[in-house]
């Protein structure tokens, strides 16, 4: 979803065509969660049509897999269905964990509100996780003990509901990012604001909770730093991605308006550890960095993940809006926000597949490699399915052909039968695997269900060491 959905109602170019059909390495771990095709489906709804899909996921020390969600729920008093946050934990053969859960059923359902955005797991074992409604009028962010039971030591009951003005006075409409749990067991909680009068004005936020839940008044303006650039006039900020670095600073990328940009641009800002604006970076020190691909459509640039590798540099993965569709975009900044000149074009390189009347690719994971090559999960949209891929890069920016087909994987490749496909949203390395997660439909496409596929990636042998 573009920016403006949510709110407002000379590049590097790696070009893959008329890639090859035949299934390229790596492959399917095979048996993962019971099933051949080596992916594991995971029925959240009684309503099969709403079903659900898997946003996001994390892997835990020994090896278990726990995903958060959204399905619906149909009202029986109203002609419509109202979304719902849930959470699953998987073994580590991806059959569910029956220890997981209130019931025992590896299953949280998190009541009927919203749409799931991120689950993150403390230093003491806890797991925390978010959502938003639909329409984005309020936030949630809760937090559970390791067996999946609330944790009623946070707010009220384990949970707390977060009204958009709790970012920006006046907002009507928030969304939650990501959540990053602290050291002293407060949580960071990055997404955006919006007051959507007329013109509508939006900002990146960052709000800091203690470890009772309650805001953090310690932490930048009364518990939250919101920011937009200025000019222009009205003020447009979206958070897309965050992290916090070792040293405690904070860097959230995501996209913006700004003076001289065209349309939307990637945006990463840097703030204190206190939640300050830290002056010191960005490419026009002003604690701001802006990305143009500027390739047609509406002009909209969006940065949907972030990280740092070994040597402090910041890598931003995400969309851009050409005259035909989205394609993939990078982009490498030095640790100070100024484009890595060593990265591709000025810093970017853009992807785009091409399919055969499939046109439509976002990254949404990023990863940083010890070696300096990148690992970057993606969806590419088809006629009828979101396939998850995976792309390999040098440190240079280059496709590294020795992974998947010419750097490029795809869990399972267009054309197989739609039961074999995961539709992706969510991608996670760990060891020598890689989680994609999102969902899976049953032949007659009429059973949505939350899915993971687990594969057996050639990253750490034949001189693919980290």
């Amino acid at each position: 979803m573009t920016p403006c959905a949510h709110w407002l109602a000379g590049i590097a170019i790696v070009a893959a065509s008329s890639l090859a059909s035949a299934a390229p390495l790596p492959i399917p771990d095979p048996g993962y969660g019971g099933n051949d095709d080596g992916i594991a489906r995971i029925a959240v709804s009684g309503v099969p049509a709403d079903g659900g899909e898997a946003a996001r996921a994390i892997v835990q020390a020994d090896g278990r897999l726990v995903l958060i969600g959204t399905t619906r729920k149909a009202q029986p008093e109203q002609p419509r269905s109202e979304y719902q946050t849930v959470l699953a934990r998987l073994e580590a053969d991806g059959r569910l964990d029956t220890r997981f859960g209130p019931n025992h059923d590896g299953l949280v359902r998190t009541a009927y509100f919203g749409v799931a955005a991120d689950v993150a797991q403390a230093a003491d074992g806890k797991l925390v996780y978010a959502g938003h409604g639909s329409p984005s009028y309020a936030m949630l962010v809760g937090r559970l003990n390791a067996d999946g039971s609330p944790d009623t030591g946070f707010f009220l009951g384990g949970r707390r509901l977060i009204a958009p003005s709790v970012l920006v006075d006046g907002a009507t409409a928030g969304e939650i990012t990501n959540l990053v749990p602290l050291s002293d067991g407060k949580v960071l909680v990055l997404g955006s604001a919006a007051i959507l009068d007329t013109p509508a004005r939006g900002f990146a936020c960052a709000l800091r909770l203690s470890a009772d839940g309650t805001t953090d008044s310690s932490f930048g303006d009364a518990g939250r730093t919101c920011l937009a650039p200025a000019p222009p006039s009205p003020p447009l900020s979206q958070a897309g991605a965050g992290l916090v670095l070792d040293d405690g600073r904070i860097l959230i990328a995501g996209a913006a308006q700004h003076s001289g940009g065209s349309g939307w641009d990637m945006s990463v800002i840097r703030l204190g550890a206190n939640g300050a604006l830290d002056t010191g970076f960005g490419s026009a020190g002003n604690g701001w960095t802006f990305i143009g691909f500027d390739q047609g459509g509406a002009m909209i640039d969006f940065a949907q993940a972030i990280a740092v590798d070994r040597e402090g540099r910041i890598l931003v993965a995400g969309y851009f809006q050409g005259p035909f569709g989205d394609d993939i975009g990078i982009a490498r900044l030095l640790p100070d926000g100024q484009p890595d000149p060593s990265f591709g074009f000025h810093g970017r390189v853009q992807v785009g597949i091409d399919l055969g009347g499939f046109n439509g690719e976002r990254a949404h994971n990023i990863v940083a490699l010890g070696d300096g090559r990148i690992l970057v999960g993606a969806t590419a949209d088809g006629q009828y399915s979101s396939f998850s891929v995976a792309l390999l890069f040098k440190s240079d920016g280059q496709l590294d052909a020795r992974f998947g087909e010419d750097g490029i994987f795809f869990q399972s490749w267009p054309g197989a039968a739609v039961e074999t496909i995961l539709m992706g949203r969510g991608q996670i390395l760990a060891g020598d695997h890689i989680y994609m997660v999102g969902s899976a439909v049953d032949a007659t496409r009429t059973r949505y269900d939350f899915a993971a596929a687990r594969t057996v990636m050639p990253l750490f042998a034949n001189g693919f060491e980290p």
